[in-house]
């Protein structure tokens, strides 16, 4: 027995001799009395100690000392290497170029790598977070979940995340801020943003980490499900959009970096379950010779990471690049670090020999793994092998029984006995929920499920006799305090762990796991908000989709929905295989009876899988699922979109011939007149000219314009279905490409127009004027295109009675039409979203943002579901964003402000991505008034006044005369707002004479001059 009793000599014997058997009976009594003496002079002792302790004390003394406050044995050699980088990295933003500027960085990666509880985080955290703190360097970290490893960029995320929440602290934040937005502009600010959600304060002037700490805790129930919805760093849209939100994180990390004295250690733990994008994302950072003082460093498990692992893969291409890899091995610890860690554990420093036997058994046991020999300490304890004795203030143990102690391989095992041997049921209850909401997770969240404990534990628990909310905090200071926790913030919890959360997995039995989960997610989507679930609808549905076949009869229709939901939005985001996992869900939820019951959830749920695949490469599963829907008795309007994939998968093929097939096979369906998909003989090309320019010879241009509205709906798709194919006849069969401007022609004049016949009528101008040599018809047929977008008698006329209700209105011209009467004998919700987004127009230009504001919160239907893909659809996003920024200025209520700038804003950063994604330069000048009006909101002034002024800029410079107009009258409404009277006349006068130019003499004496 090791620190235990003192030998205590037997009593001498009696005068005079003695039997043998009388002297063995006083021998043995000596030993009992012996033994008695010292343990009531123990019980005395350990009873005079304790009652000069407090409880708190006492329970300190008797609990192995922490993970967190233990020293780290073994690694001394390591920690220096360590800090010497640190050192080295400080060297790097002290200059030393010819020009005064540092010199370049070479390329360079540190790799720590060792197996599952060898300490490489603790070693990192040793030997650079610490002395980074007391030196003034930077630290973010980041680290990689096994559970979310389909979210790209998740652990980047969280590292740029806390970077951006000590740049906020810098004392040149700032001009940290000014510098990102002259560096990357608003297009890839709002891409960044998109991509790294957390790092807003670095991006946006006047949100300090206050601000986000602030907007955090209005919603603290839901902070742990805050997903790093950085997948949107979109596959669909290929390399190109890879590569430039890398080359924008890469200028965002140079701006910071040339700004930190110390410079930044970028660390990403647990690089085992990286994505690609992430890897692919190190790697260029890494090359990137112009970021000045950045050490990036990574973790990872080696026995994880086979020759073929991406991250293998991805070294290896790193170092064909030049990237030079430093690599620090973690391994087990000797015999002696295992003595020392041991004696750091019991806090017995001072008797390092006393603990000799014990920590030789201990390392033989657990072979020198820190974690294992960690836990099995802690196991001797819970078996009370260990026992602190407060009469000698150490701990005492059994040799014997510490060598009879088995040791299981599996670590899951001895965790999982020793999380139920020592924690009480709420501690249990909490780690159970966790576990299944990740790595991180919010005590607020626990606490709300566990609310509702009968429906995911068996456990009898009377909720009238304790408060939850109590019993999850008392819960979590005992979890914190054996280390099993670790506060990452205020409000968010980390297991200290990954075997930690794995064990607390494991404290649900394996055969109510999966019902465990599912029904945790039933639970979060019945008790969220609408707004939290929409926010976390990935996490949520995730978790109930772990059990399909759990789902009610009656709740299947509404978790479909919820998985369609959840599978548009994640392709929305770009993560197309995220999505398809949500649209399949949805696909079984509703089996084959789907398709009678809800047949169009049913279309989308395959037709959008098929999307999902194709964009993913995944082309037999989107060709089964096309297949699907083309096979079912349903109209052509509902297929259409399974062609639509096909052909574009095709296209992306450049396989062009059976794009056309397609075409064709849809006309064939429609019952209209198909061509062969083979060249057409020049013969044919000019008799079927012939009969065309015949038609047109009988009809004026005014005549076109004046055709009545084409009805039938196979025509109509059927023109449709021409105008797709018409770029891929340009570019596979070029010789069917006029036969098809001729068939569209002719259609249109003999029975009627529709939105087609514009590209019809420009078309065959085109053939005029470069093939047949007729200008002047040419002329004829393009004036006819153009009248028909904006003649009454066109055919789309209560489209064309709208715009000019709009344009009468602008140019205050009196007239008996209205837009109610329009949408209230119009049955169409193209019409009814037309003239919703034409009264937008006039609301916005007359600056009657009450009204503007009431629409919005009047309208059943969102007029963008009858305008995609097409320019309304562009409008009216940044007509409803404007109006939301306008609300929120004028709102008094804190809540109501919040709400109407988040849905302004949400839509701001989608006319962002839409520049970012094609570059299109007709939509910069909106995307600067949203800036502008965000920019009031937050009091950023400096920023409202450039993007103001560059809104009325770009809106001039390409032509859009009465969007120069609306800039400038926004500007003037700002300055007047600031009293600055000089500039509000300056942009009055500015728009008054833009809407001069533009005709609308209404708005000449409605704004301010």
């Amino acid at each position: 027995m090791v620190a235990a009793d003192a030998a205590v000599k037997p009593e001498g014997t009696r005068r005079g001799s003695s039997s043998l058997d009388e002297g063995a009976a006083v021998s043995k009594h000596g030993e009992l009395r012996a033994k008695l003496t010292n343990v009531v002079a123990d019980a005395v002792l350990t009873s005079s100690r304790m009652s000069s302790m407090s409880q708190t004390d006492m329970r300190s003394a008797s609990r192995l000392r922490p993970d967190s406050k233990l020293q780290l044995h073994g690694r001394d050699d390591d920690v220096k290497a360590l800090r010497s980088k640190l050192r080295e990295l400080a060297q790097q933003g002290k200059g030393g170029g010819d020009d005064g500027e540092p010199p370049a960085r070479q390329p360079e990666m540190l790799l720590v790598r060792g197996v599952s509880g060898a300490g490489k985080s603790a070693l990192v955290n040793r030997g650079l977070r610490d002395p980074a703190k007391r030196t003034g360097a930077a630290f973010a970290a980041g680290k990689f979940d096994q559970n979310k490893n389909k979210l790209p960029l998740s652990a980047v995320a969280q590292a740029l995340a806390s970077l951006a929440a000590q740049v906020a602290e810098h004392k040149s934040s700032a001009k940290i801020r000014k510098d990102i937005s002259e560096a990357l502009g608003d297009e890839d600010m709002a891409l960044v943003s998109d991509a790294l959600p957390g790092i807003d304060s670095m991006l946006q002037g006047d949100r300090r980490s206050g601000g986000l700490k602030k907007k955090s805790s209005s919603r603290s129930s839901v902070s742990m499900l805050r997903r790093h919805s950085s997948a949107r760093l979109i596959k669909g849209q290929g390399t190109g959009a890879r590569l430039r939100l890398q080359y924008a994180v890469r200028r965002l990390l140079k701006v910071v970096c040339s700004h930190l004295e110390k410079g930044l250690v970028l660390f990403l733990d647990d690089l085992q379950w990286a994505d690609t994008a992430s890897l692919e994302l190190l790697t260029r950072i890494a090359l990137d010779r112009d970021i000045p003082s950045i050490l990036l460093v990574g973790a990872y498990r080696e026995d994880e990471v086979s020759d073929s692992h991406p991250l293998t893969l991805q070294l290896k291409e790193g170092a064909q690049l030049g990237i030079a890899t430093t690599t620090m091995t973690v391994g087990n610890l000797g015999p002696d670090h295992v003595k020392s860690l041991v004696a750091d554990v019991l806090s017995m420093e001072d008797y390092e020999d006393e603990v000799s036997t014990l920590a030789a058994t201990v390392h033989k046991k657990t072979d020198g793994n820190v974690f294992y020999v960690l836990l099995f300490l802690r196991s001797l304890a819970e078996d009370e092998i260990l026992q602190y004795n407060f009469g000698i203030m150490r701990w005492r143990w059994d040799d014997e029984a510490v060598k009879a102690k088995l040791v299981t391989q599996n670590v899951a095992t001895v965790m999982v006995s020793i999380l139920r041997s020592s924690l009480n049921e709420a501690s249990q209850e909490a780690l159970k929920v966790a576990a299944c909401l990740g790595t991180s997770f919010s005590p607020s969240v626990v606490s709300l499920a566990i609310q509702e404990q009968d429906a995911i534990s068996s456990l009898d628990t009377d909720s009238s006799e304790r408060s939850v909310s109590s019993d999850i905090s008392d819960a979590v200071d005992e979890l914190e305090e054996a280390g099993l926790l670790e506060r990452e913030s205020d409000e968010v919890l980390r297991f200290a762990h990954d075997q930690v959360q794995s064990s607390s997995l494991d404290l649900i039995p394996e055969n109510e796991r999966v019902s465990f989960r599912s029904r945790l997610g039933s639970i979060l989507i019945q008790k969220l908000d609408p707004d939290s679930l929409e926010d976390n609808l990935f996490e949520v549905v995730s978790l109930r989709n772990s059990s399909i076949e759990t789902v009610p009869d009656d709740e299947r229709i509404s978790m479909a929905k919820l998985n369609l939901k959840a599978g548009m939005k994640a392709a929305e985001n770009g993560a197309f295989d995220t999505a398809e996992t949500y649209f399949k869900a949805g696909r079984e939820l509703l089996g084959a009876g789907g398709w009678e019951e809800k047949t169009d959830m049913m279309v989308q749920l395959y037709s959008e899988g098929a999307n999902a695949c194709f964009v993913c490469g995944d082309f037999d599963t989107m060709n089964v699922l096309i297949d699907e829907v083309l096979a079912k008795d349903i109209s052509i309007e509902a297929k259409y979109r399974a062609y639509e994939v096909k052909i574009f998968a095709l296209t992306a093929a450049s396989d062009w011939p059976p794009i056309i097939d397609i075409g064709m096979h849809i006309r064939r369906e429609l019952g209209l007149s198909v061509m062969k998909n083979k060249p057409v003989p020049l013969w044919k090309i000019l008799k079927e000219y012939l009969k065309t320019d015949r038609l047109l010879k009988k009809i004026t241009s005014d005549e076109i314009v004046r055709m009545p509205q084409l009805k039938d709906k196979k025509m109509i798709l059927g023109q449709r279905v021409l105008e797709r194919i018409l770029p891929t006849a340009y570019h596979g069969q070029p010789t069917m490409m006029p036969l098809m401007v001729f068939e569209m022609v002719r259609t249109s004049v003999q029975h009627g127009n529709n939105a087609s016949a514009c590209i019809a009528y420009a078309s065959m101008a085109m053939l005029y004027q470069c093939i047949f040599g007729n200008p002047s018809k040419a002329s004829d047929l393009a004036m006819a295109a153009d009248q028909l977008l904006n003649s009454s008698d066109s055919p789309a006329q209560n489209m064309i009675r709208a715009d000019l209700i709009m344009a009468r209105k602008l140019r205050g011209v009196e007239g008996n039409d209205s837009f109610e009467a329009i949408a209230s004998n119009d049955s169409d919700v193209m019409i009814r979203a037309k003239c919703a987004i034409s009264r937008m127009e006039l609301f916005v230009f007359f600056q009657d943002w009450t009204s503007a504001s009431q629409l919005l919160r009047e309208l059943e239907e969102d007029p963008r579901a009858a305008a995609v893909g097409s320019w309304v659809y562009v409008r009216y996003t940044f007509l409803e964003s404007l109006v939301s920024f306008k609300a929120a200025q004028a709102s008094s209520s804190w809540a109501t402000k919040r709400r109407w700038k988040k849905r302004g804003v949400k839509l701001m950063k989608q006319l962002g991505k839409w520049i970012s994604k094609g570059g299109n330069p007709n939509i910069v000048h909106s995307l600067h008034m949203l800036t502008a009006e965000h920019a009031v909101i937050k009091g950023n002034h400096t920023k409202a006044k450039e993007s103001f002024k560059k809104a009325a800029l770009v809106a001039t410079t390409n032509g859009f005369v009465q969007d120069k107009g609306l800039a400038n009258a926004l500007a003037s409404a700002y300055y007047a707002g600031q009293d600055d009277q000089y500039w509000a006349d300056y942009h009055g006068e500015r728009s008054q004479e833009a809407f001069r130019e533009w005709g609308a003499k209404a708005l000449l004496t409605s704004t301010n001059a």
